[in-house]
Formats: structure tokens, C-alpha cells, sequence
């Protein structure tokens, strides 16, 4: 195996007797002076501090302007309108000519025509931080931008000639920034290493996740936050060989770099993409043993879920890496190891982005192959053409999926105005079978992450293989805005998602808002008018019916819902729009409880919904201030997986009454169960039965693991008639499911509107015995305290944003929940 020369000269020099501070990682190499350091931009050396996302991207702009060889673009904005770029950098010649080298890459996928030609440069995309408190490779970027910018060794430029380098310096620059301010805040000039010291103890919740608390190296695959949906855009233009993934873990840890463990490899990932992640590993063994830096492989992380960094491109046609270096978490921390450095653990990310250059210049024609034989290949049972995806009756959910299927550059067609045909033969063939599969049996059971995430039931869509080609549908354009003006009422179906916003904003215009519990048929339009529909009576309105009809031709024009007159208020069947059976709405005033014991995704799952979703004010309570709280401005409290103070006990018993309601999910319920606010017949403690037996030592984690559901996908059965499945146009819904607990049914036969069906199981993996205890559990609960109604969902309605399907049931309690007739609860 070659290895350049300059690997095993100057690295162990430098491990010897690092001089000065850019010695430490470079040693003597010789840089251009017309390219500026790190350091004379930043005002300190890389490591001494941890940079702020704003200098970073500052230097990357200093170095496009100051270089030949790099080129800076912006491909996003964060939700803090940060900015995501990344620098192209390669040879000087290949400037003039990366829309020719793009479309080259794209004659891999069959994206262009005409041949691949090999003699162009080979891609590769190297990225950091997507944990924006695994710091050590977006501030290991500055230095290696750096050195690919201005070093002066012939053989630097030798790999830039063969390789264009798409250098993407921070995945997550919102996260990434606050973990920088919060360990430069609390940074002592006399480092203290002591792993208790604050600077090492982040405050809720942490640096790790973006704006919203997602873990944005979960998001590959579902695409739902502009740092995802830019970089996968990215990905697909360049199409790149080798993509990178540079994490942290624990302190008390070395440094890992894939191959993962090997049982617990997707299994649609080509046997060559992992032949060629050993070789390349190879070259970081080498780079590391000449710094003399501990690591390991083959252990601890698995290459599984699709939707993380390093899986993500194993079935996109390239080869995936993910690096994990052992943290610091903040300057300077005590390990079994000895003192962990910043500086220390930037060099390794370093060292391991060099080789991954080395190891895609000295395997380009391996790595050539491999793409070109992963897109020759024909994905799947040939018999099976195309798949066809059709909505259950909300085609809001049907054009969102729509929208991720663009994201990953999947061709698709509309064939009817609520269904797609999806061609299997086509370069993301690979990728369409993997959205869309389900899997029950398993190798390993073990994982990572979650084990099933298909995306048809995270949509709630319909969907089945088909033989035959399909007729072209060009959806219509509807001027939703187009409403006949009405004399009496005006009435929308909430079977459209898109009409949830639409409500709030009408209730937070003061607009009175009937929801009909029972179905009718207008007499003069003969329109049919089903449970869970809303009208808007003109009678008492806050505004003059023409303001009124005007109000509603822009709200439907902007949020795309279909508003129908009604002109009269008789019936022809059913009750009338009058009729006491009917609800009037109350607009909800919702506040979330944040903070420490509180699982922050779970949290920041709501906080995403209202915002991104429903356009709705939410109010995020700290648990410290529950005490300061003025409770009474709120009629809905939402409680997420956690553990709680005794303080919020006092205060919901105080607070409870008519017209409020507490919305609990997943482990909130086990919080309220130990209290008396809920009464239900919660199980934690699943296992399998080993019986008498003696188990082998080396079975301990295998036997814990294989009890646990860390992400599947399950059916329950709905009730329709019940308020909280309005607008569902199918009885069976999925659910992801991410424990063993279960709650038995109820002795109130109405407090049930959702159960799990005879056989469960739609995707993922299972415990052994655990479906059969599963069967006719209930999967979302009704009860009350002292008038006020409280809906306890056992599993997350809202995972990952994703999740679709069953946002519904939970935006449905957030609007009805107080509406529930008191003699149906538990």
C-alpha cells in the first residue's frame, strides 16, 4: 500500500517536538504567505479557544478570496439564518471547468448523457460537526482548508489535481455555535481539567441538536430542516466517491473510524462499498500509528439506519466514513487516558481528513468502479416496476412526501390527484427500495439507532407494487381563493391537514368556529358534511360578512384549503349547523415544559410543529419556573417524555378545571401515574423469560439488547367517530413505537380511541414474544382530574417531524381535546 512519504516524515516529527503552535500540527511544512492562517483571522491559534460559527465562516471567506484553489459556496441558511457553505477545493485548472466535472458525475447516475469520462477528477466530500458539541472537526476544518489552500508540497497539489474536495466545515452551525459560547464563556486562563468543572456541563439542551433540538445526523433520509434538505442537494449535483461524517463520544474512548460492526450492516449496502471502507481505513491506521494516537474499528457503531451521515451515502452510490474522536467537551479534560486536549483531538480529525485524501488518490480507480457498477446495477425484483403511493384522503401528506422524494432526486409521477407511480429502474433505485421497505427479520438485534423507518407509513399512505407503466396526471391548478359568497355559512374539511392552520388563525382572529360531532347532508347543496368539520356561521361574526368572505378568500389562497359555502342551514339528513351537538372552538393557549429531566428532542418536536407547521405561539416553560408561572393564561399544557418536579404536581392540581387539558406523551405518563393526576395501567417491565437457565457472560449485551425497541413501526386500530381521529380517512393507523412499555385498555369502554391490532408488526425489529403482549393494548388514552381532560399518548405522535400520520391525533387534542364528553373518559 502507498502511502506519501509525507505522512511518515513531518507527522512524527512533529509528535516529537512541536515547537510553535501551528507546528503542533504541521511540523516545518512549508505554506504560501499570501494565504492567511487561522490564526491571524481568528487572533488565536486553532484549539486555544473553540471557534465561533461566524469566524469560521469568516476564514472560509478570507481563504476563497486569498487562494486559486478554493471556491466558497452558500447552499442554505440554518434556522438562525447562519449560513451553510462549503469550499470546493481542488487544482486551479479544474476551476474553469467544475460545471463539466458536475455533469460528469452526473453520466454516473445516467443524470446526463454521454460516457463517464475517468480521466476527470475524482469527488470527494468531507463534513463536520453535525453534533454541533462534537467540536473538534469544524474547528479541524479550519486547519485542513488551510493547508489544501497554501501548501507549498508538490505532492498537495498532485491529489488536488485528481480529486475535487467538496469541504463542508459545519453540518450544524446553530448547534455548533452554542456550545462554542457556552465552553468559551466558562474557560479559565489556568485550564482546569477536572471532568466535574462547569465549562464540561452543558445546560439544557446542549449544543448537540440544531434550533428546533433535532439531531440533525438523524435527518438524512427524512429531510426535514433546511441544513438536510441543502446539503443532500448538494450531495446529488456532485455525486460524490467518499463521504465523510466527523463525530465525538465520550472522553473516556480513543478514536473509531469504520468499518462498523459488521452483522449490523444494512443489508442493501453493496459488499464492495465495505471492502472499499476497509481499504481506506487502511490509511487512517497509517496516519494515526505515525502520531502515535490510540483507535479501534469494527466495534461499538453500526452502519444500519439509512438516515445517518455515514449510511446515507452506502445507498446514493458512494462510500460512507464516520470518524469518532474521543471528546475533550470543552478545553482541557482528565481521561483513563490522561489529560484529552482540544488541540489533541482537532489533530486527529486532521490527520484522518488527510488521509482520506490520500486514500482517494491512491484507490481513485477502485472508488471510479464501484459508482459506476452501483448505478449499472438493477435494484430489486425486476417484476416489480414501479411502486404506486396513494393518499388515504389527506393529500397534503401525499405532497410532502412528494417533496422528499425531490429531495433525493427521485423520479415520480402523479397519476391521479391523490396518487404516484414511483419507477423502480432508475438510478435511485437502491434508495426508493430502502424508503420503502419493510423488514421484520434481522440479523443482528442490535442497533444504533432505529430499525425501521418506512416512509409510506410515516406519511399514512397507501402503497403497492405494480407491473405496468401508468398514464401522466397534470394535478389541476385550484384558485382556492375563488369562494362564492355566502348568506349563511361557510364550511372546511379538516381532512386536508392544511386546514388545521388555517383554524388557528381564524381563532386567533376571534372568528367563532363550530366543529360538527355529527354527520349531515345540506338540503340545498346535497353536500355532504361529515364529523369533524368545521363551519363559520355568519351570525355574531366580529367583522361584517363581506370583511368575513374576504378574510376567508385569503386565508384559503394561503394555506391551500377549499372553503365551501353554505347557504342555508337545513338538512336533508343528520342535524343541522345549529344543532347542540356541535362544538364551539376555543383557540389554544399552549404552553410546553422545558428543561433539565425533560427529553429535549421529544420537546423540541412540539416546539417545531407549532412553529413550522401550525404557524401557532407555543410558550416554553422552564421547569425552574414553574413556581413564577401564571398558569391560568394557559388551557393547554403539553407534557413530553421526562421526569418532572414535584413544583409542576402542585401547580397542574391547582390549575386543573373545566376547559383545560393536559396532553402527555410517551414517559410523561409514567410521571403523572406517579402522581394522582392519572390512573392508568402502565407495564415498563417486558422481558423475555430466560427461565432457570444460566446465561454466558459474554450474552449480557446481546440478551439486554435484544429486549429493547429502539425504532419500529406498528398498526393500531382507530376509532373514527372519536374526536381525537377526525379527518382520518382510513381506520388503521401506523405508529412508531420506541420502548417495551404498553398500557392496558381501560375499564371505560369510550377512553380508547386508538389500540393495537391482532398482528402489529409492520417494520423493524421486535422482541420475541412482545407482539403477542402488544395485541389490543391501547395506543392513545383518555382520562380526566378535576374536570380538566387529559390525553396520554404512549408512543410519540410527532417523531423525528417526520412522522406524519399521527400528527394528526395530536393536533386533534391540542384543538378538541377539552371538548371530550366527560362520560368518556377514564
Amino acid at each position: 500500500m502507498k502511502i506519501f512519504s509525507l505522512f511518515l516524515s513531518f507527522w512524527l516529527t512533529v509528535s516529537l517536538s512541536a515547537q510553535t503552535p501551528l507546528a503542533y500540527y504541521f511540523g516545518d511544512h512549508d505554506f504560501q504567505q499570501d494565504v492567511p492562517t487561522p490564526e491571524s483571522v481568528l487572533g488565536y491559534q486553532v484549539g486555544d479557544y473553540h471557534v465561533s460559527h461566524d469566524l469560521l465562516a469568516h476564514y472560509m471567506h478570507r481563504l476563497a478570496e486569498s487562494s486559486d484553489r478554493v471556491v466558497l459556496q452558500e447552499y442554505a441558511r440554518s434556522y438562525e439564518q447562519k449560513p451553510l457553505q462549503h469550499l470546493i477545493i481542488t487544482h486551479p485548472d479544474h476551476h474553469q471547468q467544475l460545471e463539466k466535472i458536475m455533469k460528469n458525475q452526473a453520466r454516473l447516475s445516467g443524470k446526463a448523457s454521454g460516457a463517464y469520462d475517468e480521466d476527470l477528477p475524482i469527488v470527494i466530500y468531507q463534513g463536520y460537526s453535525v453534533h454541533g458539541n462534537e467540536a473538534s472537526g469544524g474547528n479541524a476544518a479550519l486547519l485542513y482548508a488551510y493547508y489544501l489552500a497554501a501548501s507549498r508540497d508538490p505532492s498537495v497539489l498532485e491529489r488536488l489535481r485528481s480529486a475535487v474536495i467538496i469541504l463542508d466545515p459545519c453540518y450544524n452551525p446553530d448547534g455548533f455555535n452554542r456550545f462554542a459560547t457556552w465552553v468559551n464563556v466558562h474557560r479559565s486562563e489556568e485550564l482546569n481539567a477536572d471532568g466535574a468543572n462547569r465549562e464540561f456541563r452543558e445546560v439544557w439542551p446542549g449544543g448537540r441538536t440544531n434550533h428546533y433540538w433535532f439531531d440533525l445526523n438523524r435527518d438524512w433520509l427524512l429531510l426535514q430542516h433546511p441544513e438536510s434538505r441543502g446539503r443532500i442537494r448538494a450531495f446529488h449535483q456532485w455525486r460524490p466517491a467518499i463521504l465523510t461524517d466527523h463525530h465525538e463520544m465520550g472522553t473516556d474512548r480513543s478514536f473509531f473510524f469504520q468499518p462498523g460492526i459488521a452483522s449490523r450492516t444494512y443489508p442493501r449496502t453493496p459488499q464492495l462499498n465495505q471492502d472499499l471502507t476497509r481499504d481506506i481505513a487502511r490509511y487512517h491506521e497509517a496516519i494515526l500509528d505515525s502520531i502515535q494516537s490510540l483507535y479501534y474499528t469494527g466495534e461499538s457503531f453500526d452502519d444500519y439506519y439509512i438516515g445517518k451521515g455515514s449510511t446515507f451515502p452506502d445507498v446514493n452510490g458512494c462510500v460512507g466514513i464516520l470518524f469518532e474522536q474521543a471528546s475533550s467537551r470543552g478545553h482541557r479534560q482528565e481521561s483513563v487516558y490522561g489529560v484529552k486536549s482540544f488541540p489533541f483531538t482537532i489533530k486527529n480529525q486532521l490527520m484522518t481528513s488527510l488521509s482520506t485524501l490520500e486514500a482517494s488518490y491512491q484507490l481513485r480507480d477502485q472508488l471510479q468502479d464501484f459508482q459506476q457498477e452501483f448505478f449499472k446495477r438493477q435494484p430489486g425484483n425486476v417484476k416489480v416496476t414501479a411502486y404506486e403511493l396513494s393518499s388515504k384522503g389527506d393529500d397534503q401528506l401525499l405532497s410532502e412526501f412528494c417533496e422528499i422524494l425531490d429531495g433525493h432526486d427521485i423520479d415520480y409521477q402523479y397519476t391521479s390527484s391523490d396518487k404516484i407511480v414511483i419507477p423502480t429502474l432508475q438510478p435511485a433505485g437502491t434508495m426508493i427500495a430502502a424508503m420503502l421497505e419493510e423488514r421484520t427479520d434481522f440479523v443482528d438485534s442490535l442497533f444504533y439507532d432505529v430499525s425501521a423507518w418506512s416512509m409510506q407509513h410515516a406519511y399514512n399512505l397507501q402503497v403497492r407494487k405494480i407491473s405496468q407503466s401508468a398514464k401522466k396526471f397534470t394535478p389541476r391548478e385550484i384558485d382556492y381563493g375563488k369562494i362564492e359568497r355566502s348568506g349563511y355559512a361557510y364550511c372546511i374539511s379538516l381532512a386536508n391537514s392544511r386546514a388545521y392552520p388555517m383554524i388557528l388563525d381564524l381563532l386567533s382572529r376571534k372568528v367563532r368556529v363550530l366543529l360538527t360531532n355529527e354527520p349531515y347532508v345540506n338540503w340545498q347543496s346535497g353536500k355532504q358534511i361529515g364529523r369533524g368539520q368545521v363551519i363559520i356561521s355568519l351570525e355574531d361574526q366580529p367583522m361584517s360578512d363581506a370583511r368575513l368572505h374576504e378574510m376567508l378568500r385569503e386565508l384559503a389562497s394561503e394555506h391551500k384549503v377549499v372553503v365551501s359555502p353554505l347557504q342555508s342551514g337545513s338538512k336533508e339528513t343528520g342535524v343541522n349547523p345549529g344543532s347542540p351537538s356541535h362544538d364551539i372552538l376555543t383557540m389554544p393557549s399552549v404552553a410546553l415544559v422545558v428543561g433539565d429531566g425533560v427529553t429535549s428532542y421529544d420537546a423540541g418536536e412540539i416546539w417545531h410543529l407549532f412553529d413550522q407547521r401550525l404557524y401557532h405561539p407555543i410558550s416554553l416553560i422552564d421547569v425552574d419556573a414553574i413556581g413564577r408561572t401564571d398558569w391560568d393564561r394557559y388551557n393547554t399544557v403539553i407534557l413530553v417524555n421526562g421526569r418532572y418536579p414535584s413544583s409542576l404536581e402542585s401547580a397542574l392540581k391547582d390549575w386543573a378545571g373545566s376547559g383545560k387539558k393536559i396532553i402527555a406523551i410517551r414517559g410523561a405518563n409514567n410521571w403523572l401515574r406517579g402522581t394522582d393526576l392519572l390512573d392508568l395501567d402502565i407495564k415498563n417491565d417486558w422481558g423475555r423469560d430466560y427461565g432457570a437457565e444460566d446465561r454466558p457472560y459474554e450474552r449480557r449485551r446481546a440478551d439486554s439488547g435484544s429486549e429493547y425497541i429502539g425504532g419500529s413501526i406498528f398498526m393500531t386500530q382507530l376509532d373514527l367517530s372519536h374526536p381525537l381521529n377526525y379527518g382520518y380517512g382510513d381506520d388503521q393507523l401506523p405508529v412508531f413505537k420506541r420502548s417495551t412499555m404498553y398500557v392496558e385498555k381501560t375499564d371505560n369502554l369510550y377512553s380508547t380511541p386508538g389500540h393495537f391490532v391482532k398482528d402489529p408488526l409492520l417494520s423493524g425489529y421486535c422482541p420475541p414474544g412482545y407482539e403477542d403482549t402488544l395485541r389490543g393494548k391501547a395506543s392513545v388514552v383518555t382520562s380526566s382530574y378535576r374536570g380538566a381532560r387529559i390525553i396520554s399518548f404512549i408512543e410519540n405522535p410527532t417523531f423525528r417531524a417526520y412522522f406524519r400520520g399521527t400528527q394528526r391525533q395530536l393536533v386533534n387534542a391540542i384543538l378538541y381535546g377539552e371538548q371530550l364528553a366527560g362520560d368518556t373518559l377514564e
